[in-house]
């Protein structure tokens, strides 16, 4: 599971005309090294990292689109988790499951879904949609068995609600966990508790959802 203590900062650093992924090791709050560990003529996305694995996006593929990656950390041994002609991005990383956001065909900032990928260590691993909407779905976060992320319920972008879903009870529909009317988006979460952006009628403010 995600640990609150963190040892390891992970940045994304421009170099030249593409951009790289390093790692920086903390001792008490002070860096003491940062080593590259993604170096290739594409470009990778925000990392996430759980344990020693890490995930990003990356264009590195021949016909430019967007795929995901995750690299053992321990061994820097790198493995291609998807390979879709459309774009996989803005993804996360909890125990054995990877989520992140899947264009339904390349170019479209519509039609996008939540995927999950399992079994990491099989090749392939087991990928599934699990929103399965008519609406856009984007910014999935997971930790331990449940996946947050947001979707676009008016095709503009103006009003979006907070899904959440249990990985171990397929078939059963996600839960709408925001307010009806009021847009919210880029969630997190962490053991029991969700939060997320929310606009209100005049400022934009940061919710949760967990133990009272």
């Amino acid at each position: 599971m995600k640990s609150k203590k963190i040892k390891r900062t992970l940045a994304s650093i421009l170099m030249g005309a593409a951009a790289s992924l390093s790692l920086a090791d903390k001792v008490q709050g002070q860096i003491i090294s940062i080593t590259s560990v993604v170096i290739n003529d594409a470009d990778q996305g925000p990392p996430e990292i759980d344990g020693t694995n890490m995930v990003w996006s990356d264009n590195r593929a021949a016909d430019n689109n967007l795929d995901i990656y995750m690299i053992d950390l321990s061994t820097l041994t790198q493995k291609q988790i998807t390979s879709d002609l459309s774009d996989q991005l803005d993804p996360d990383i909890s125990g054995d499951t990877i989520v992140w956001t899947h264009y339904q065909s390349k170019g479209n900032p519509n039609g996008s879904d939540i995927y999950k990928a399992t079994d990491l260590d099989n090749d392939p691993p087991t990928i599934s949609n699990i929103s399965n909407s008519i609406f856009s779905q984007m910014h999935p976060r997971i930790y331990g068995n449940v996946v947050v992320w947001d979707s676009d319920e008016s095709g503009d972008g103006l009003i979006k609600y907070i899904y959440k879903y249990d990985i171990t009870t397929p078939g059963t529909p996600p839960v709408k966990i925001s307010e009806d009317g009021v847009s919210a988006e880029n969630p997190d979460i962490y053991e029991n508790t969700i939060v997320w952006q929310q606009w209100n009628e005049t400022d934009i403010d940061i919710y949760k959802l967990g133990p009272q």
